[in-house]
């Protein structure tokens, strides 16, 4: 077999077993006709909220506390899409159906590290999130602010510390003034140290994206009357609530789906033929 021919089957075997590695799923059971679901990523809805307390942009070394929530809009695996949700009704391929949410709360310390213009650049202390699955979910509750923690645990993990974000005060209008805009941003690893028996195998870890948006720019959400049913007051540039996003992945010990471990066997048997041709040649 030529050195050429050599390469170039053992790269396809490599990029099959590639394939087969990144095609990881966890096991959620969403009860109803949908049943157990294959995932491994949270979509959360765009139109969260997050209530900052005690954020001051003029003064570096500042310490401050988020505290978000949200509801699941869809679970995908590998970025195709399982389940999508009609506010508190879970729709799955093939119209089977479940009334179940997911439901966030996260809480986040964190400090000022430099302003440099409108931007505030800051580090995360510590914090954690907690997701709930409730069985007999309440519908508009993005709107209300109320029963985000009233579930089931289904996981839980703590923020690595030291990661970095910004905020920036886009027209130098504090937050909860009348013309105010601006955005934060941050991306959040987490250890996961609960898992509940409803979702299999125990994921270990999880990497979050997120956006936070206030005043002209957070358009179509309703700013919600509490966060979790802690009653909300009016906005001030120190105690604000923002819009908030997030696209949030699992990871860990996950196990390949079966297309993956057929993609995995067919790679090791092409590495079998390689070395059978081998040693005839």
């Amino acid at each position: 077999m030529s050195r050429l021919r050599k390469s170039v089957a053992a790269l396809a075997g490599g990029v099959m077993m590639m394939a087969a590695a990144s095609a990881s799923a966890y096991q959620l059971n969403l009860g109803g006709t949908i049943g157990v679901v294959d995932f491994n990523t949270i979509d959360w809805s765009e139109n969260g909220s997050a209530y900052v307390t005690g954020f001051d942009i003029t003064n570096p070394g500042d310490k401050f506390n988020i505290k978000a929530i949200s509801k699941a809009t869809s679970l995908s695996l590998n970025s195709a899409q399982a389940v999508t949700w009609l506010d508190s009704l879970a729709i799955a391929a093939g119209a089977t159906t479940s009334n179940v949410e997911l439901t966030l709360v996260a809480t986040l310390n964190e400090r000022i590290d430099s302003v440099v213009g409108n931007i505030a650049n800051f580090v995360l202390e510590s914090g954690r999130f907690d997701i709930y699955i409730d069985f007999v979910p309440e519908s508009g509750n993005l709107a209300s602010g109320l029963g985000f923690s009233d579930g089931t645990r289904l996981l839980g993990g703590t923020f690595n510390p030291g990661q970095a974000g910004s905020f920036t005060d886009i027209n130098l209008i504090p937050p909860g003034t009348p013309g105010a805009s601006g955005t934060g941003s941050n991306s959040l690893v987490a250890s996961i140290d609960f898992v509940n028996a409803l979702l299999t195998p125990a994921p270990t870890d999880s990497n979050a994206t997120t956006t936070l948006q206030y005043g002209l720019l957070a358009s179509g959400w309703t700013r919600p009357t509490t966060i979790d049913g802690v009653v909300l007051g009016a906005d001030t540039p120190t105690d604000f609530v923002m819009k908030a996003d997030a696209n949030q992945t699992i990871l860990g010990r996950a196990v390949p789906e079966p297309s993956s471990l057929a993609l995995l066997s067919l790679a090791f048997g092409s590495l079998g033929v390689l070395r059978s041709r081998k040693k005839k040649a």
